[in-house]
């Protein structure tokens, strides 16, 4: 009974430590004491339709940030982001905040359909109205 039951705590320990897929830093900016980073998250699913961004905002030079309880930063992010391609211009279709229990930084999942015509420079556009009150740029080349 004992060795059933420290066979399934192994199985779980191992589950629980799997591998997880990098994604790759694709732009970062500094500013206000905020540093701001975003993923690419390429090769994440088999949807070809959309493409998956992570974005990441960290607290630097000891800035606090803001509380999970605190619904601006939760609900209508999306109309805070948008993608530029060339010409176009793409609204976010979704990003959702996620709990990621980090207290010095918060993360987004971006949601972009995905451009038909592939520019080779693109940009992620933050107007930031939470943290900085400035429109941030993350320029970044597609491969």
């Amino acid at each position: 009974m004992r060795s059933g039951v420290t066979i399934l705590i192994l199985l779980l320990l191992l589950a629980a430590c799997k591998k997880r897929e990098q994604s790759t830093v694709i732009a970062e900016r500094e500013m206000n004491d905020f540093r701001m980073y975003v993923h690419s998250m390429e090769g994440k699913g088999a949807d070809t339709s959309t493409l998956y961004f992570m974005f990441v905002i960290k607290a630097i030079n000891g800035q606090k940030m803001p509380s999970g309880s605190d619904s601006r930063f939760n609900y209508g992010v999306d109309s805070l982001f948008y993608m530029v391609n060339g010409k176009d211009t793409l609204p976010a279709l979704d990003a959702m905040r996620m709990a990621n229990g980090n207290i010095d930084g918060i993360q987004y999942m971006l949601v972009f359909d995905r451009p038909a015509t592939a520019d080779t420079l693109r940009r992620i556009v933050f107007r930031d109205w939470l943290f900085t009150s400035h429109v941030i740029s993350f320029p970044f080349k597609q491969q």
